[in-house]
């Protein structure tokens, strides 16, 4: 037991966590937001959104770039960091 804790321990040193402030951009799963799939050449990232507030633990509003506040609240490992 203690060789699979100490595995465990070296592979999750590793993992970056991932975080956003508000005010910067990411990209969302398209398949998330619209699960019905168009096909295989269909985007899987829809975007840019602007992160609005931090509503949870690892849980963020986002707003289109017109001002617009999405309804829902977006998970983090259903976004990604936005590069323009």
């Amino acid at each position: 037991m203690q060789e699979n804790s100490r595995a465990a321990r070296f592979d999750n040193s590793r993992v970056k966590k991932k975080f956003f402030q508000p005010k910067e951009y990411v990209m969302r799963k398209a398949e998330i937001s619209q699960p019905i799939s168009v096909g295989k050449f269909s985007p899987k990232w829809e975007g840019p959104y602007k992160v609005c507030k931090k509503v949870a633990s690892g849980a963020y509003k986002l707003e289109t770039l017109d001002g617009k506040e999405i309804p829902q609240s977006w998970n983090i490992s259903n976004l990604r960091k936005f590069y323009h």
